[in-house]
């Protein structure tokens, strides 16, 4: 089997793995994801709490996870997307919007440029770009401090109020990234659970999710459903409630660097997209368990994160 943990990696788990099981870490889409021995020894306590989700047993020359004694609790997720039983389901997807799903990154920078000018507060576009994704109120405080100004807390709401309307003006039609529309069509025909979290607000959204052909039937937490939002966890763990799902089935498939470091907050495994503009050795640094260049290539690949065809 491939990307078997080494020899000196399997040494340093010994009493954390019983040795009758087999210990396997998949690769991290294009480079494997502790490659150098003391980067897994700094992630190993986080791992050690994983052991029973990263355990699996060899089983006619497949990988089968271990049966679960109990299932999961009934859960309170809606619609076609739910199986007959939760205990039946192994995991989940939840996804970020902007750069992720839909093609917005860019129009998100160039509203915040403006919005900042307005301000007085002119900034270079690639500074706002590093802090696309994370909460809209701390990225203004960053973004100012940057400037060397200090914003009140309604400078800030009126910041983000004119950088909605600014983006609602700059992009009124919306454009999936490629295979977005047609992996959420797949999710659905296979009943697989997922869900949307979002850092983005009502009524900035809507129009994003309708471009995906998202109905009521799918999970959607947006900001303003949390106290928090990214780097924060808060927005992942609301949606892995409304999915009805444990925190450990959950696979997070973000874009940028905060929805990596919330998923790390949140104990969630992490997907990586090259889609947002990030490259992949940032979204690796992230805590990526695996990375891929777009929703088209994840989709291709949905059987690396355990979704048989």
């Amino acid at each position: 089997m491939d990307a078997l943990v080494s020899r000196a990696m399997q040494d340093r788990l010994a009493g954390l793995v019983p040795a009758a099981d087999l210990l396997v870490y998949h690769g991290v889409g294009h480079t494997p994801r502790w490659e150098d021995p003391s980067r897994f020894s700094s992630d190993l306590s986080t791992f050690a709490c994983r052991v029973a989700r990263t355990r699996v047993r060899a089983v006619s020359g497949r990988l089968q996870p271990p049966a679960r004694s109990t299932p999961n609790p009934p859960g309170t997720f809606p619609g076609p997307n739910r199986p007959s039983t939760l205990a039946a389901m192994a995991r989940a997807l939840i996804f970020d919007l902007d750069g992720t799903l839909v093609d917005t990154v860019y129009a998100h920078v160039f509203a915040w440029q403006r919005a900042l000018a307005e301000e007085g507060m002119p900034i270079e576009g690639w500074r706002i770009h590093r802090r696309i994704g994370m909460s809209g109120g701390l990225f203004a405080r960053g973004v100012a401090r940057e400037v060397g100004r200090e914003l009140s807390d309604e400078e800030i709401e009126a910041i983000q109020i004119r950088h909605g309307a600014i983006f609602r003006e700059l992009l009124p039609e919306r454009r999936p990234l490629p295979g977005a529309r047609e992996l959420l069509q797949e999710l659905r025909a296979r009943r697989i659970v997922h869900g949307i979290a979002t850092s983005g607000r009502r009524p900035e959204i809507d129009r994003s999710l309708a471009a995906l052909g998202v109905g009521e039937e799918t999970v959607v937490v947006d900001r303003g459903d949390v106290a928090r939002a990214k780097p924060e966890p808060d927005l992942f763990l609301a949606c892995q409630r409304a999915l009805g799902v444990e925190v450990d089935d959950c696979y997070v498939v973000g874009d940028a660097v905060w929805d990596l470091l919330a998923a790390r907050r949140a104990r969630m495994l992490s997907v990586g997209l090259l889609s947002g503009g990030y490259g992949a050795d940032e979204l690796l640094a992230a805590g990526a368990f695996r990375v891929y260049d777009d929703a088209a290539e994840l989709r291709r690949s949905l059987d690396e994160l355990g979704f048989d065809a």
